[in-house]
């Protein structure tokens, strides 16, 4: 007999808080007994920086098949980015050669890891196509929650126009 998902969920929650608990784990001392750790769960976790000391946001990120360690990010405010060294450390790679800081996709030739393609610019999905397909979605999965977020999203001044709005939908108001 297979278990259930519900069961399979449970399963995994107590693997992952059994795998955390500090009390299991040997491969560290006690969190009080380390100068700076902190106590309870993540208390034998450890600080490690992901990337270079700079904010923003990035949209765009490769690696190489040929080099498991190196890998570029694009950063939309900042260029191009490179590790060689799976990530601890990093380094600018388009710092004065580029007229415009924004890379929105990187590519890698996959016969020769030394050749790297990025594009510049980043793409923007306008906040009112993302309400369409939610309504769009949403009158297809749930009626009630078609309407609720019609609502708010069509912004209705009067109750004549959300009225009219339900009346269009062929719901039968009794």
């Amino acid at each position: 007999m297979y278990p259930t998902s519900r069961s399979r969920v449970l399963r995994a929650g107590i693997v992952v808080a059994l795998s955390l608990s500090p009390a299991l784990s040997s491969a560290q001392p006690p969190a009080a007994a380390r100068p700076g750790a902190q106590a309870g769960a993540f208390g034998v976790l450890r600080w490690r920086s992901l990337g270079p000391l700079r904010g923003g946001r990035s949209i765009a990120a490769e690696g190489s098949v040929a080099r498991p360690n190196e890998y570029y990010f694009g950063a939309t405010g900042g260029g191009l980015w490179k590790t060689t060294d799976g990530g601890t450390t990093w380094r600018p790679v388009t710092d004065g050669q580029i007229n415009t800081s924004s890379v929105g996709a990187i590519g890698i030739a996959p016969s020769n890891p030394d050749v790297v393609y990025i594009g510049m610019g980043e793409t923007e999905i306008p906040s009112k196509e993302i309400g369409a397909l939610v309504m769009e979605g949403l009158k297809a999965l749930d009626p009630v929650a078609y309407v609720r977020f019609a609502s708010v999203y069509r912004n209705f001044r009067e109750a004549k126009d959300f009225e009219d709005f339900v009346g269009r939908l062929g719901v039968d108001r009794d």
